[in-house]
């Protein structure tokens, strides 16, 4: 059966499993209770302990496990951060395999008007979409 789990994952007994369904926070975008990566103050430190946890994670998965992650990208005061490409170079890195790519649209919910003048004056593309990345334990 399916299990879900409320601890924080960098110091949690994770027990073996054969998938995971996650939504890691988007660094300092998104706020949680308590303690955790969402609080750091660089990226650097972020991506460290997101990597630390995926491996930590994956470690305790079964052959065959699935893992569905949910990620985007996202440019806070003129830079790029690019979540996605950081997860699927960590778990390329722990010899996951890309299974699938499902891109989730966020046009409804993007304030698009907002983001277009800016993205016009500085030449960049306006992101509104999130990507489930998914992977396979060889």
């Amino acid at each position: 059966g399916c299990v879900n789990y409320l601890q924080n994952s960098l110091t949690a007994e994770i027990p073996e499993h054969d998938g995971l369904v996650t939504c890691p926070p988007y660094w300092n975008l998104e706020k949680y209770a308590g303690e955790g990566i969402d609080k750091h103050k660089t990226w650097e430190e972020f991506l460290w302990d997101y990597k630390t946890i995926l491996t930590h994670c994956y470690a305790k998965a079964k052959s065959g496990s699935t893992y569905c992650i949910m990620v985007g990208e996202w440019r806070k005061n003129h830079k790029f951060y690019d979540l996605e490409f950081q997860t699927r170079r960590f778990m390329n890195g722990l010899g996951a395999v890309i299974f699938d790519q499902i891109i989730i649209s966020r046009k409804t919910t993007s304030k698009i008007k907002i983001m277009l003048p800016q993205a016009k004056r500085l030449g960049y593309s306006v992101r509104v979409h999130e990507s489930l990345l998914v992977f396979k334990k060889p």
